[in-house]
């Protein structure tokens, strides 16, 4: 249910789950029934793992990449509601889960509620069903969140509910039978809301299709939506199972109707699902379809596998078992293989971790043709799996949890299984534990040569050192000797050569055979070195590989395409657009973006999206202000007279402004709705027409780059004066780039008046602050000085990039880049200055270098970013989060992962290696980065360290004066730091950035104080009193080794300290 499907919309965005990981991959998808083949684990007597394996999976994910759920549609309750959910399962996730991770989660809920004022929404009953889901799990009650009533809430006013169409009140009956909750009555309000007013309202938008056909529902159009109407049968499903139930639910609908429509729905999804037992939605096979449709059957008490399902009230049969098909290169026949076609292997920290994509081919909302771990997809595949597996085990349905009451959660812990290793004449038998699911190293014991399960060999064999995946039983491996091993290799060789032998000639090979051959290869990789040699047809693996990455190559870029081209047409097919598709239109621009300019050149309906954008951005703004019915179309019951005044309204063209930008979007749009006769009514489309062609002019001249060909543009500032010691410049400019350009006479107020400082800002917001005498400098080394050129340009949508233009202009029209030596630039820009930066707050910013995206000092709020810079460039913002394997536990963690997502530190091969000591280039390496520095010689005065990797960064840092040698001319680079040193090289670091540290040197008592040497000590106790480095049980230990998680946090404080990141 994506975005809790702000709600039921496929095309959702990626930018909230802006911090997460991403696992590439060709669009191709799992196969349930070989797929775990391929993986580095094997599983009990080699068959293919149950659904448990992917809730496990599904469970450490989350975890992995929600450490700390807030209240929202990703990273918050689904997460929390799918793990507390899952406990009784006893799955090795729950070893993972924070003591306190759901309390620390329920804290946040209720600071969040306070901060609101207990208004989550004013027109979503959606964020208060959402959160309610969360908090039943945990056995918290609604009705008293931080003080606020919710049930209150979901009692006022039945239009509330149903503000959102059918969606409102389908969650507000799941979220209130999660506990039971009662609504509560009051006889005075005639908009009193109740159980049996939203059942009737969701039956009263029964789908009746154009042929007659009646079941199903939809937020739009007049066709059935798999994902809409699993989420109303999952609301109506107690009813159906309960008539007495129903009855005390006061619908005016009756019973004997009310379940034949309930069972018209399911009718329904049977006939929406598709061959290979999966499902979809607007056109695109997605996970989350298929996992709506899995719940809603299990609620009703119907098995998605059983060969027939009896809907005696309308007197249909049905299965959700189908003949079988393949798609992307996967065969399945069923719901539970058709869902788990989505998962992602190898997407988390080891082979038992993984997460679900959104598609397997196509665009995801902007994520890629199927590349990436969706955060929503792996909620509800987790969900799904869980709805599945409570059914087969008799558990109460996935969203009756009145089985958690009296805190069950706390009482539900991993269960632990026996692993027996007997040791069969050959060696001694030992015992372990393990949890299911967990992964087990299977031991190396003298003479044994493998493991099986079976004493006699007869059964799989186990090599020492294998990951074997612990099933739900205990289990007895068995060990053998050289002899009973040798017959099993030979059965394993066979079955590479076999796999291989299988393949199609390279030449015929289709992108249906990728599993096939990722099979034979993860196969082949698990054999001995000996074994290996045995493999006669290796080569012809090899060379099918090449093919198949070229096909994949191809057709992925094709994908991007016809996907992007679908997902358009679906959205301009949206009636009525609300404002729940804002952030799908907007990703729908951002996978435009994304496009190379072939690509792009392809988008035949690029026009489409900009009309949408247009749309919805009317919609938003109408939807500032708290209405009290239910949103309609854009356009609809507007007749050609309302168009008319609406355009006499708008001011003539001569008098037109950027400002009526959205007035004369909003007269299109609701001319478009009109009907064709009604369009001829409209006598002064002319003027419209003149309108849009003007406002066209005013933003290509706002919008566009302005080039001074040698003439200074003296209008682009308003207003000078002098503040204290700063020269402040003001712009009334509200609308395109920043763009300010100061002539030389203006500069040379500057040194005229001895003043510090230059501030140039516009009515937007935009601030720039500079050094004075940086500035005077600058102008000094440009021969025939005009001008100096400050710019900032808009969001460019065609390259998802924005400039920062800071040069020295001469008479000739010549430009000169700044670049300041010690002094930064200082930066300040409202993400509201950006055509689209609702929700840059999220993300971080770099600076791109060639290819490569390079850190640069910024830190921002939910307002505003501010860089600091010594010259100009192209930045980006991105949403990109690296993860290190191995930083888990590790104390440091926050401060690692906030610089690596910064660019500032780097790992290998995924892991950071945090306790391993830091060498004196990897600190350069990591200092040069986030201060933005640059070496001015092309030499390094070191001999050891020319021609290596970091030779550029030790010069830099030599030239700052943080650094030096261990002689003039040797640099000692491979040398481990210690904590006197770092604090040295720290303290110089704060005084190169300007920061006094003799404001910050009142003495600190250690008790080795006398073994700092006495030149440091002035350093050290100005670090230890500005909190960037900590003592140990009153030690200091100067002389321990720095670690590299521990230069993360003190480079990670240094820099906060300095509010340069």
């Amino acid at each position: 249910m994506r975005k809790q499907q702000q709600y039921g919309m496929f095309i959702i965005a990626l930018l909230c789950m802006l911090l997460l990981p991403t696992s590439a991959a060709h669009a191709v998808a799992y196969s349930a029934d070989t797929g775990y083949e391929t993986l580095d684990a094997r599983f009990w007597e080699d068959q293919k793992p149950p659904v448990g394996f992917y809730i496990n999976a599904a469970g450490r994910y989350i975890l992995e990449t929600v450490p700390a759920p807030t209240v929202g549609s990703t990273f918050g309750e689904w997460s929390v509601m799918n793990l507390a959910r899952g406990q009784y399962t006893g799955y090795d996730y729950v070893n993972y889960i924070p003591k306190t991770y759901y309390s620390d989660y329920l804290k946040r809920v209720e600071q969040y509620v306070a901060a609101n004022k207990g208004v989550l929404d004013f027109n979503k009953s959606t964020e208060w069903s959402r959160v309610m889901l969360a908090l039943s799990v945990l056995d918290y009650d609604a009705k008293n969140v931080a003080g606020y009533d919710f049930i209150e809430k979901l009692s006022s006013s039945h239009r509330f509910s149903y503000r959102q169409g059918i969606n409102g009140p389908i969650w507000e009956i799941i979220a209130l039978n999660t506990r039971g909750y009662a609504l509560y009555a009051d006889a005075t309000n005639d908009d009193v809301n109740t159980i049996g007013k939203m059942i009737d309202y969701i039956l009263k938008g029964e789908i009746v299709q154009v042929d007659g056909t009646v079941g199903g529902w939809t937020l739009s159009g007049k066709k059935p939506d798999a994902d809409i109407t699993g989420m109303a049968l999952q609301a109506l499903a107690p009813y159906y199972k309960d008539e007495a139930l129903y009855a005390k639910t006061g619908a005016k609908t009756s019973y004997e109707q009310f379940v034949k429509a309930v069972e018209r729905g399911v009718l329904a999804m049977k006939n929406m699902q598709l061959a290979n037992g999966g499902f979809g939605s607007f056109g695109t096979v997605n996970s989350e379809s298929t996992v709506q449709v899995i719940v809603a059957l299990t609620a009703l008490g119907f098995d998605p596998l059983a060969s027939s399902i009896s809907l005696k009230h309308i007197g249909k049969t049905v299965s959700f078992v189908t003949a079988g098909a393949t798609h992307d290169g996967v065969y399945s026949n069923n719901v539970i293989n058709a869902l788990l076609t989505f998962w992602a292997p190898n997407s988390g920290s080891s082979v038992a971790v993984g997460g679900f994509k959104h598609v397997t081919s196509g665009y995801d909302g902007g994520g890629g043709a199927g590349t990436s771990v969706n955060a929503m997809a792996t909620d509800q595949a987790m969900y799904g799996l869980l709805a599945y597996d409570r059914f087969k085990k008799g558990e109460t349905p996935l969203y009756d949890m009145n089985d958690m009451r009296n805190g069950k959660y706390k009482q539900q812990h991993a269960a632990s299984y026996t692993i027996t290793y007997d040791g069969n004449n050959i060696g001694a038998t030992t015992t372990a534990q393990a949890s299911p699911y967990a992964i087990v190293g299977l031991p190396w014991e003298a003479n044994v040569h493998s493991w099986n399960t079976k004493a006699d060999g007869s059964g799989s064999k186990y090599l020492p050192g294998e990951k074997l995946i612990m099933p739900e039983h205990a289990i007895t491996l068995y060990a053998q000797d050289e002899t009973a091993s040798a017959q099993a290799n030979e059965e394993a060789v066979q079955k590479v050569v076999t796999l291989i032998e299988q393949l199609p000639a390279p030449q015929n090979v289709t992108r249906t055979d990728a599993p096939a051959i990722t099979r034979a290869r993860a196969t082949y990789d698990k054999l001995t070195a000996a074994e290996k040699e045995k493999v006669t047809n290796i080569s012809k693996l090899v060379t099918v590989e090449v093919k198949i990455s070229e096909v994949l190559a191809k057709y992925d870029d094709e994908l991007q395409v016809t996907n992007l081209m679908q997902t358009i047409d679906a959205l301009a097919a949206v009636t009525p657009l609300t404002a729940d598709y804002e952030e799908a239109i907007h990703n729908a621009r951002r996978s435009y973006n994304a496009l190379t300019p072939q690509q792009r050149l392809q988008i035949t309906n690029a026009n489409a999206l900009s009309l949408l954008e247009a749309k919805i951005a009317i919609v938003v703004e109408e939807e500032k202000v708290e209405h009290e019915t239910s949103i309609e179309a854009v356009g609809e019951d507007r007749s050609s007279k309302d168009v008319i005044a609406m355009i006499n309204a708008l001011p003539a063209v001569e008098a037109l402004k950027i400002a009526d930008t959205l007035a004369v979007k909003k007269a299109r749009v609701y001319y478009e709705a009109l009907t064709a006769t009604a369009k001829k009514d409209v006598t002064n489309e002319s003027k419209l027409a003149a309108l849009e062609q003007k406002l066209a002019e005013l933003q290509k001249a706002a919008l566009e780059e302005e080039e001074l060909q040698g003439e200074i543009n003296n209008q682009s500032y308003d207003k000078m004066k002098i503040t204290g010691k700063t020269l402040v410049v003001e712009s009334n400019k509200s609308a395109g780039n920043f763009l300010v350009q100061l002539p030389m006479d203006v500069l040379e107020t500057l040194r005229t008046y001895n003043l510090t400082t230059l501030q140039v800002s516009d009515a937007r917001g935009v601030k720039l602050a500079v050094d004075a005498t940086a500035v005077l400098k600058q102008l000094q080394g440009v021969k025939n000085a005009k001008a100096l050129h400050l710019e900032v340009t808009q969001y460019n949508y065609d390259t998802g990039l924005f400039d920062v233009k800071l040069y020295v202009l001469n008479n000739q029209g010549g430009q000169t880049a700044i670049q300041l030596d010690r002094e930064y630039i200082q930066l300040s820009i409202p993400y509201a200055f950006f055509v689209d930066g609702k929700r840059l707050h999220t993300y971080v910013l770099l600076r791109v270098n060639g290819m490569e995206d390079v850190a640069t000092a910024h830190y921002g709020d939910a307002k505003s970013v501010t860089l600091h810079v010594k010259t100009g460039g192209t930045f980006k913002f991105t949403n990109e989060a690296v993860s290190f394997s191995d930083i888990k536990g590790v104390p440091q963690t926050a401060a690692i992962t906030y610089l690596a997502n910064r660019h500032v530190i780097k790992g290998d091969a995924g892991k950071f290696n945090p306790h391993h000591n830091l060498s004196r280039a990897h600190f350069a390496a990591m200092v040069v980065r986030a201060l933005g520095l640059q070496a001015k010689a092309s030499d390094s005065v070191f001999n050891d360290t020319k021609g290596k990797w970091y030779a550029a960064d030790v010069q830099a840092l030599y030239e700052a004066g943080i650094i030096q040698g261990t002689s003039p001319t040797t640099f000692a680079p491979n040398n481990n730091l210690t904590r006197q040193q770092v604090s040295l090289m720290m303290a110089r670091t704060l005084r190169y950035i300007g920061i006094d540290t003799k404001t910050y040197e009142t003495a600190v008592t250690f008790r080795d104080i006398n073994s700092i040497a006495p030149t440091a000590r002035a350093d050290v106790s100005a670090l230890v009193n500005l909190g960037i480095i900590e003592g140990e049980n009153g030690y200091f230990a100067p002389s321990r080794q720095v670690t590299r998680a521990e230069l993360a946090q003190i480079l990670r404080n240094t820099l906060a300290i300095a509010e340069l990141m």
